[in-house]
């Protein structure tokens, strides 16, 4: 029977006959070089444009109104200033012939706004509160009478947006000092706003790129975008951790002043990722001199234990540090400094995994459902009892020197713990500086120090390697006003995190009586993974260095009824890498013997062999290139468009020593000419070096309209539609590139050519010669992966329909629906799976079924994928006033993809024959979504007595409260019954899922009866993500007291609750068939934790 290949020709050649040997035409190394000419010159045109005006950063701030007399005629030429309180820096322009002005390019802060022409009173404004990514609209109507006369109005402006289409929230200043902060991570604050999901394993916050709550980590979704689209810009900069698109280290919340985030329909001048803006800003020194020093404290005899813990974990944490900021020259020069420290000591003890119970251990597998079936005669085994002779000698040996006994005999469950000891330094310096009235120059410097000293012990599970990870950032803008109507901005960021990981496991294959096998030296990795029961992996020396250069310009010109802006931004980024992953064998013991993992465990007989020549190594370079212009037109005063345009191209990762393969059927490497037909190379016969065809035709319009139907800024409709590109995805995409020979030499054996003792029965190949000779020849069992011959960059079509209304002063309602389409999203899938033979297919003859047996697994690394968001978003923002403010807000959504991704992981199809059996209900969708948060400072009375007044006074609460459906997730065979050694199988459904009554839903979650094993040759009926995990429901609280000391400090108490109800929130519960705790859930979230803290604040 025919072999038929899963790759679609057309997605690897493109080209007439007579350009290779099946007609395949590829962008030529100059060519390459040629398009990036025409890139750099074009954009280096428009960058000169721009630079003429010399450079300059501000954030996207701005007034703009009408000036009217009393009887609402305009009036032009009136001159609007706005004046910073803080710093004394001031604007001026002059209205136009509609009466109508722009002031852009503000700092946020706290404003004052005053209007004059002769003739008319002097209109002044005071307590104009800007917070950043804000258009306010101030409108000012002047009476007659002297200059001299003044017209004082106070009071901040409506939070009525009438002038942008863009779904966004400010965090403002003090909700970002006020609210309980689990760990002080600002932000997790982004979880406040509508429209976003926290993907994290623990929900309460961001996880950054080098900070103290991990190394590589995963972010959040914003209306149906990956975890990994959101680009973070801290004071107007980038500042992204490009090795899995996260933010870098955060400053402490006493160091932020406020961030917005913009999750739908963002301006045309931010791009890079398709999901969510997030722009934070530090604070900055002012005319006078301010900070603070503080500690927070906890301890584990105040905490409740998690839902599955032993023991208490052993908490002790300590964050402590200060801040200060004030004048160098007043009205001039300004300063800010803050340093951060922190240190944790813990032993959490809710870790477990199967590691078999001790009648399993002596060939008694009488407990498991399916008959084991004897290698040797194909007929089953009496009773699942296997005898006690036909114990492995390898897998004695992991039994008594690596394998501890379970904590719970009847299960074979073992609980452990795991330390937690890391300590993390973080300073941050910023300097203002007024050079004059017309040009402002601003620096920051933010570094970042995390050290975990691992855990050396002789448990598998629980050694860790001593990990250090320090983070720098650097920040440089400058702002120049060339004329009331004419400004320009300029910045340049540095980012780079140093991650090192030093391992400290000492046991190798070898010391357990493996034979004919390599160990990496001095110290080895060890992998040994045993499907249904335990996976035992010990990592090995990692360095990994992502760094990123940015150069952003923007000018903004207002003209008439135009507001115009235009601009360019080029980033250069690296990945410098060496991870001695693999250099030991991997080992699987799949079931494919016996029909159950841990008996083929205790056979010794492994399923699969993994093993590589030279780990991952990468020295990748990665230039990106954008450019923008927008209109704002004020078509009438209750009318604003905005017309925008961004071009983004994608150019794809490079190796400076061209590591990159591709693979392109009947062709023959002439770089290696011992590697298997179909292996190509970057820079050899036209493939071009990043091993695909940049994607150059990246335009993306943007569209909003904003109306104000009645005039009085108190009720807006608004609506937007734009493309946004993910152009810059991840540079973790290029791992699976890094493993290709003769670079890296992934080999992949299924099945095993030999038993535990010696895996590889003959020849083993390794280790390999490196670097490669020329004539280098390539081992059996290679994996590779591939792009199409041109990759196209994702991107996703969001938009929304909004309503909101001012129902008193301070307090705003809106109605939302948003919604996304996302398109061309990065997606792998299996090319060389084993095609399914009736009555002439198994384990034995996998290789022999691929389309390219020289090969055990092609991956194509392909933009294929496509998602579907929809919501409705009901917001109540009541702002933050002298006593109380909350943000209050409920989604109702659906999210539907072919696969989530998230960290460093992105998603492969299932089923490589049907994409449609990947088709389902996004990781993270969540259908209902409750969010609210509120400062409250309570009134102390008319208190005269000293005493009652310290006593009363100065007390606030302050919190949190997220309410969620539970993530939906599937249920899988555990097994490879579509005998095809590609995929994911699922489970066959056969009965109602839906949980029995008067069962135990930590023990059973689901029915786990309505689940069955998979149809030979199948890849399961049953759904993606059919069933649902539970809910999440968690209280963060804060009281604090404030005691003034003198007139301008004051000492604030703090007591924190996080989790305050102590509700159990469990984790999703094991949903594999063949697993020892299939549908039982092991795992829950943080449980009650009491923080104290004391702050002076002078």
């Amino acid at each position: 029977m025919a072999i038929r290949s899963v790759i679609d020709p057309d997605r690897l050649q493109d080209g007439p006959p007579g350009c290779g040997r099946d007609g395949l035409k590829l962008s030529t190394r100059r060519e390459d070089v040629m398009t990036t000419r025409v890139l750099t010159g074009s954009l280096a045109v428009l960058a000169t444009l721009c630079l003429l005006t010399t450079a300059a950063s501000a954030q996207a701030v701005r007034i703009v109104g009408t000036v009217t007399d009393t009887a609402g005629g305009v009036i032009p030429a009136a001159e609007v200033t706005a004046i910073d309180v803080g710093t004394g820096f001031q604007r001026s322009v002059l209205t136009n012939d509609e009466g109508y002005y722009v002031i852009p390019g503000l700092r946020r802060g706290e404003y004052r706004v005053e209007c004059e022409l002769a003739g008319f009173k002097k209109f002044v404004q005071e307590g104009v509160l800007l917070e950043v990514d804000q258009v306010a609209q101030i409108d000012v109507q002047l009476d007659l009478g002297e200059v001299s006369d003044v017209v004082e109005v106070s009071g901040n402006v409506s939070k009525v947006d009438t002038q942008t289409a863009t779904l966004k929230e400010v965090i403002g200043e003090q909700r970002v000092r006020e609210l309980p902060l689990n760990g002080r991570d600002a932000t997790q604050l982004v979880l406040l706003v509508p429209g976003v999901i926290g993907t994290t394993r623990d929900t309460s916050g961001l996880r950054q790129g080098g900070s103290g709550r991990g190394i590589v980590q995963p972010g959040v979704s914003s209306n149906g975008a990956r975890s990994n689209m959101v680009n973070y810009n801290l004071d107007g900069a980038f500042h992204n951790d490009t090795y899995v698109n996260v933010a870098m280290a955060m400053p402490n919340p006493d160091a932020l002043q406020e961030f917005s985030v913009q999750t739908n329909n963002f301006d045309a001048e931010y791009g890079r990722s398709a999901g969510a803006i997030v722009n934070a800003v530090t604070r900055s020194g002012t005319n006078s001199f301010h900070g603070s020093v503080f500690e927070f404290h906890r301890n584990h005899a105040l905490n409740a234990r998690t839902f599955f813990a032993r023991e208490s974990d052993g908490l002790k944490r300590n964050q402590f540090g200060g801040t200060l900021g004030g004048p160098i020259t007043r009205d001039k020069t300004f300063f800010f400094v803050t340093h951060q420290e922190t240190r944790e000591r813990s032993r959490p003890s809710d870790r477990s995994t199967v590691v078999l119970t001790e009648a399993q251990r002596n060939g008694d597998f009488s407990g498991y459902p399916d008959p084991l079936i004897d290698p040797r005669t194909g007929q089953p085994f009496l009773n699942n009892h296997i005898p006690i002779e036909r114990l492995n000698p390898i897998t004695k040996n992991v039994f008594d020197r690596l394998l501890p006994l379970p904590t719970e005999p009847e299960t074979g469950l073992f609980w452990y713990s795991v330390p937690n000891n890391t300590d993390l330094r973080q300073f941050v310096t910023k300097i203002d500086h007024e050079i004059n009235q017309n040009s402002i120059l601003n620096g920051r410097y933010l570094y970042n120090h995390y050290e975990d000293p691992g855990n050396p012990v002789e448990l598998v599970f629980a050694n860790q390697l001593k990990r250090t990870t320090a983070s720098h950032n650097v920040m440089l803008s400058h702002t120049y006003i060339l004329n009331s109507r004419l400004l320009n901005s300029f910045s340049f960021s540095f980012n780079r995190r140093t991650d090192l990981g030093e391992p400290n496991w000492t046991v190798g294959f070898d010391d357990l009586g493996v034979q004919n096998i390599y160990v990496d030296q001095p110290t080895s990795n060890f992998n040994l993974n045993v499907i249904g029961a335990f996976n035992m992996s010990v990592t090995e020396w990692i360095k990994t260095e992502p760094i990123a250069y940015n150069f952003k310009d923007v000018v903004r010109w207002t003209k008439g009824r135009h507001g115009l802006s235009m601009g360019f931004e080029y980033r250069y980024q690296r990945l410098n890498k060496e991870y001695r992953w693999l250099l030991d064998p991997y080992l699987t013991f799949h079931g494919d013997h016996t029909g159950y993992g841990p008996a083929d465990f205790f056979l010794g007989l492994p399923s699969r062999i993994i093993q590589k020549g030279a780990g991952e190594l990468a020295d990748q370079h990665f230039p990106a290139y954008a450019a923008f212009i927008q209109d704002i037109i004020r078509i009438r005063p209750d009318l604003t468009l905005t017309l925008g345009f961004r071009y983004e191209p994608y150019i794809p990762y490079a190796d400076d020593q061209i590591r990159m393969s591709v693979f392109r059927p009947g062709m023959q490497s002439q770089l290696f000419p011992h590697a298997p037909e179909g292996l190509l190379f970057g820079g050899e016969q036209g493939i071009p070096e990043g091993g695909t065809e940049s994607d150059l035709n990246n335009v993306s319009p943007r569209i909003g309209i904003a109306w104000a139907p009645f005039g009085d800024n108190k009720t807006s409709i608004r609506a937007g539609y734009g493309i946004f590109y993910d152009s810059a995805m991840m540079s973790a995409i290029t791992n699976v590139f890094q493993n290709v020979a003769p670079y890296g030499t992934r080999i992949e054996l299924r099945p095993a050519p030999g038993s535990f003792e010696n895996p590889y029965e003959g020849t083993n190949p390794f280790p390999v010669p490196f670097p490669p000779p020329g004539d280098v020849t390539f081992p059996e069992g290679l994996t590779m992966a591939t792009y199409p011959q041109r990759f196209s960059a994702p991107y996703l079509q969001s938009w929304n329909l909004t309503i909101e209304r001012e129902l008193f002063p301070t307090w705003v309602v809106r109605a939302a629906y948003a919604g996304s389409k996302g398109t061309h999203l990065l997606q792998g899938m299996e090319s060389n799976a084993a095609v399914y033979i009736p009555g002439e297919s198994s384990f034995e003859n996998l290789q022999e079924r691929k389309p390219y047996p020289d090969f055990s697994s092609i991956l194509l690394v392909d933009s294929t994928g496509s998602s579907s968001y929809n919501s409705l978003q009901l917001t109540l923002d009541k702002r933050v006033g002298e006593t109380f403010g909350f943000l209050t807000h409920y989604t109702w959504s659906k999210s539907i993809d072919y696969g989530s991704g998230g960290g460093t992981l992105w998603p492969d199809y299932s089923n490589p024959f049907d994409r449609s059996h990947s088709r389902g209900l996004s990781d993270f969708h969540r259908t209902h979504r409750f969010v609210t948060s509120w400062i409250w400072n309570l009134p102390g009375g008319a208190l005269d007595s000293g005493l009652a007044r310290t006593a009363l006074h100065g007390w606030a609460i302050n919190g949190a409260i997220i309410l969620q459906s539970g993530p939906p997730f599937a249920v899988f065979s555990g097994r490879d019954n579509s005998l095809s050694d590609a995929g994911t199988n699922r489970a066959d459904i056969a009965g109602d899922p839906s949980r029995p009554a008067r069962v135990d839903p930590v023990m059973e979650w689901f029915n786990t009866g309505a689940f069955v094993q998979n149809a030979e040759g199948t890849w399961g009926n049953s759904g993606r993500n059919i069933l649902f995990g539970p809910g999440y429901a968690n209280v963060d609280m804060a009281v604090t007291k404030n005691f003034a000391v003198g007139e301008e400090s004051t000492l604030q108490f703090r007591f924190e609750a996080f989790n305050l109800l102590n509700r159990p929130n469990f984790a999703l519960p094991d949903s594999t068939l063949t697993s020892g705790t299939y549908g039982r859930i092991t795992s829950a979230h943080e449980p009650r934790i009491l923080q104290f803290g004391l702050k002076w604040r002078f």
